[in-house]
């Protein structure tokens, strides 16, 4: 049988870099393969060069083999034809691919009327039933609502509806789970496994996740510093690498998902004080919606449901559950960023529900937040040192400045020149070490870390979560850890507590809570962790 896709000396440049270094694989009808790699290896360039949608200023060359033609020598209007029909492509963030001005009914038929001369009034049906053969709920409705009106995970079977609505022999998905909730990532994983196991198209399946390779994928493609530097069979390869490189990436998969079994609970957890840091009393938040919400989204939403819990002095919290569980929410209030309707919040005795912000200082002093996206929190027009500095400047700590810049950057493992450069001149992870820089700088007692690794790559998320550890115990410090990726915080955690619908459904130790979920919530928590093993989690 003919491949689907043959690409051949593919090499990909932007002026003098090589971005692409003469890659060359194939992929038959049918087949799976996965593509991994660090943020930068060139994955997403391969497979912008094989769709023919490169950046301006970036060139291909080689040979990308598909329908009897070279795709590199295309035009543009040949390319057009070859989009959606032969190749379609899912893209990593739903909500840039999407229009944000049309409904996502009117996308998917304007795909079909483009791709395939469908008439409009019958592109319209089919856009309909593409929504429903990705289990979107409430399916007409959805069809006329805008990408803001939808979840991160609605969106994204949008994407995959869109990119199926023609019968494409080939999609190419684009780290289609990054930062989606475990549950979320399970259903859309599932979704394109029905939906290729039901017909004869091929994937290439683009991502930084290897047991979401493992899988979903027969065959993986190694890529480092845009070269292919191992491939196989996917059991095989993540089994026994035979390159470093490969052998790294596996290492760095965290521990629940290599294995079913839940490893032996540490005694860790119990050595650390006794003294409480944080008491959180029957705490309830609600926010209004606007005024020109449909008007069965009039009234208000509880974000936090009276919530209760504690945490030790130099104890690891872990904070979980799905977007929308309210867990952010409750982080912000606990360091006085917004404040609850009713309940008690005190950190260190002092009372933090209901302060005015002028009697937040000493507040301030003592608990930081590292933010989910650093280039969000991070000025881009101050050098580094001047971020790092700022919470001193602006709590009034006297002192060396500069020294105790000096000293942060060492502790988060960056070159002292760091301080003299911009945030956008660094990779992601290094700018969350820069944060994690800054969230230290006045010396706190408590850090509150709001997901901040859940876009980073397995390696650069092991790297910042072995400084996370070793700071915290050099510094004596009690972190509470907000994610949605369980495997994570079973890494870093003493204890956690599972946040559903802004509710606290569980709570206890780490290893007992994995071992033993005793809400069914958790267990399909725990349930949806895809494993390197090859498991193929479901999500009801």
């Amino acid at each position: 049988m003919a491949p689907v896709l043959t690409v051949d000396g593919l090499t990909v440049t932007a002026g003098p870099s090589t971005l692409v270094d003469e890659v060359s694989f194939s992929i038959e009808p049918g087949d799976r393969v996965g593509l991994i790699g660090e943020s930068g290896s060139g994955k997403t360039m391969t497979a912008l060069a094989v769709i023919g949608l490169l950046p301006e200023g970036v060139r291909a060359s080689g040979l990308v083999a598909f329908g009897g033609s070279n795709l590199l020598g295309l035009s543009e209007t040949e390319l057009c034809s070859v989009r959606g029909n032969g190749i379609s492509m899912v893209f990593q963030e739903p909500m840039t691919a999407l229009n944000p001005l049309m409904r996502v009914g009117h996308q998917i038929a304007e795909a079909l009327s483009i791709h395939q001369g469908t008439p409009k009034s019958e592109a319209r049906r089919l856009a309909v039933e593409a929504l429903a053969s990705v289990e979107i709920p409430d399916v007409e409705a959805k069809a006329r609502a805008y990408p803001h009106e939808l979840s991160g995970g609605q969106r994204q079977r949008v994407m995959i509806a869109m990119a199926i609505a023609c019968g494409p022999d080939l999609i190419i998905a684009d780290e289609p789970t990054t930062a989606l909730d475990v549950t979320v990532q399970a259903q859309v994983l599932g979704l394109l496994d029905d939906l290729i196991g039901a017909g004869n198209t091929a994937l290439l399946l683009i991502t930084h996740d290897l047991p979401v390779v493992a899988g979903m994928c027969r065959r993986v493609l190694v890529m480092h510093e845009g070269v292919i530097v191992e491939e196989g069979q996917t059991a095989e390869v993540f089994a026994r690498p035979s390159e470093a490189y490969t052998a790294a990436l596996v290492d760095s998969v965290p521990e629940l998902s290599r294995t079913a079994e839940i490893p032996s609970a540490s005694a860790e957890a119990s050595s650390r004080g006794q003294d409480i840091l944080i008491r959180v009393e029957a705490v309830t938040r609600t926010f209004g919606l606007p005024r020109a919400s449909l008007a069965e989204r009039a009234g208000r939403v509880t974000a936090v449901d009276d919530v209760e819990f504690s945490v030790r002095t130099g104890e690891s919290f872990g904070i979980v559950g799905e977007s929308g569980s309210g867990k952010t929410t409750l982080a912000r209030m606990l360091v006085g960023l917004d404040h609850p309707d009713r309940g008690i919040i005190e950190v260190a005795g002092m009372a933090v529900a209901g302060a005015r912000e002028r009697e937040l200082g000493d507040l301030r002093r003592m608990a930081q937040m590292i933010f989910q996206d650093p280039m969000g929190s991070l000025d881009p027009r101050m050098r580094v040192g001047d971020v790092i500095a700022e919470p001193l400047r602006a709590l009034r700590i006297e002192g060396d400045h500069q020294a105790r810049v000096a000293e942060l950057l060492k502790a988060v493992a960056l070159p002292s020149d760091t301080a003299d450069r911009y945030a956008h001149e660094f990779s992601g992870g290094q700018r969350q070490r820069i944060a994690i820089a800054r969230a230290l700088a006045p010396r706190p007692r408590l850090l509150i870390a709001d997901e901040p690794v859940s876009a980073l790559d397995m390696t650069v998320q092991t790297i910042t979560l072995e400084i996370l550890a070793d700071l915290k115990e050099r510094f004596d410090l009690t972190m509470v850890f907000i994610s949605h990726d369980l495997s994570v915080v079973y890494e870093v955690c003493d204890r956690v507590a599972v946040m559903k619908n802004g509710k606290v459904v569980e709570i206890g130790p780490a290893a007992e809570l994995y071992a033993n979920p005793s809400h069914p919530y958790t267990a399909g928590l725990i349930n949806a962790i895809p494993r390197l093993d090859g498991t193929l989690p479901r999500a009801g």
